[in-house]
């Protein structure tokens, strides 16, 4: 059943408050709009350019990702409060895609440019990488999505790195997820290609869990 429809918008990434407020970011704009639960626009966070991930912290900040490999700095997460106010910035990645966080504070960055995950305290001190280029199981090819299920000690990560033929015989890279621990231990891997098929994944443009430890893909 359809909830709430969001019009009026060039939408990319997409995360939500405690409250119930849809932080949308608008690509072209080059900004972020926040929305009531209502669909109501209450705020718009002005940007020199538009983020490329955004996620908001257990304790109420705003973050979002910006992929400048251009830059010698490289990419960036800047920090906000949820009613648009800059906190901070921090420099040092290539393409932060997405992140994620765990009850302690701790902070999961998906770094697409560098086919790594990278883990920080809540301070962003670094704490752990994992991941690298390549095809075999714990490697990534092309990163793009995380949650993180403490209960059941997981980390999942949706990566185009699935080399495997297409209905017309040619090899494309597919969909797949991930699973680690914590820590970053690799675990197994779930979701295989397919078009039109049940439980088969296709174009996936990210991942999220719900609070009994569901996966939603959407593809």
């Amino acid at each position: 059943e359809r909830l709430l429809t969001i019009t009026d918008i060039n939408a990319g990434k997409i995360a939500t408050d405690n409250y119930g407020n849809i932080y949308v970011a608008d690509v072209i704009k080059k900004e972020i709009r926040k929305y009531t639960y209502k669909g109501q626009m209450v705020k718009r966070i002005r940007l020199q350019e538009a983020p490329i991930c955004l996620a908001v912290s257990p304790d109420n900040l705003l973050y979002a990702g910006f992929g400048r490999i251009d830059r010698p700095e490289g990419g960036s997460i800047q920090i906000y409060t949820l009613d648009g106010r800059f906190v901070k910035k921090i420099n040092g990645f290539g393409q932060p895609i997405a992140i994620a966080f765990a009850s302690n504070g701790n902070i999961y960055v998906v770094d697409s440019n560098n086919y790594n995950v990278k883990v920080y305290d809540p301070d962003f001190n670094l704490l752990n990488t994992w991941g690298g280029y390549g095809l075999e199981n714990g490697r990534f090819i092309n990163p793009f999505s995380i949650a993180i299920n403490e209960a059941a000690g997981e980390v999942y990560v949706m990566d185009r790195g699935n080399l495997t033929t297409d209905p017309i015989g040619y090899q494309t890279y597919a969909w797949r997820v991930q699973v680690f621990d914590l820590n970053g231990t690799w675990l197994r891997s779930f979701a295989s290609y397919g078009l039109n098929e049940e439980g088969k994944v296709h174009t996936a443009s990210g991942l999220s869990l719900d609070s009994d430890g569901n996966i939603y893909i959407p593809d």
